[in-house]
């Protein structure tokens, strides 16, 4: 499915995460920021990352559930490892062992692939920080989807080209 210039996501979160009862909301995009890693620690594999980066609320949400369960105020992230379009095989396969290893249930279950452009994203986290226990509804993802289905990147743009186009949408935090 392609939801903007070169960009397909391999997750369809309207379909595959969510009952016919809760809302897919977005959140306000003024409570978003993302980090990008170029130097951090490589996995232990032959294929690795090119980048890791990283979305977050940067205002914790009051969770009343999450309050009483962690003793803090809950805040949505979501993590993913970048890789070269070659690696694709490599990264759907990761994905999908993300997917049947965890314990979690959907919605909160990761390995989600996001492809933008020459880049693959993966999130291989077994169980996401994205769902609000009170009331279900996902922090990420939707808010995600906004953010790259309204990137403006010109063909073939490099990975710091699409660094400042998510730049244009959130702040970006070193």
């Amino acid at each position: 499915m392609i939801f903007s210039q070169q960009i397909e996501k391999k997750f369809d979160y309207e379909k595959e995460y969510y009952p016919i009862k809760n809302s897919i909301q977005t959140d306000s995009l003024k409570f978003w920021t993302y980090s990008i890693d170029y130097e951090f620690e490589k996995p232990n594999d032959s294929i690795k990352p090119v980048a890791k980066i990283k979305f977050w609320r940067t205002e914790s949400i009051n969770d009343k559930k999450s309050q009483k369960i962690y003793g803090k105020p809950w805040t949505p992230s979501i993590d993913f490892e970048i890789y070269n379009i070659n690696d694709l095989e490599f990264c759907k396969e990761s994905s999908y062992l993300t997917k049947v290893r965890s314990s979690c249930v959907k919605p909160n279950v990761g390995g989600d692939l996001i492809i933008i452009q020459n880049y693959v994203l993966v999130n291989k986290s077994v169980c996401l920080n994205c769902i609000r226990y009170d009331n279900g509804i996902d922090y990420c993802r939707p808010t995600l989807d906004k953010i790259l289905s309204e990137l403006n990147l010109a063909e073939n743009s490099s990975l710091s080209g699409i660094d400042k186009a998510i730049g244009t949408k959130i702040e970006r935090t070193e």
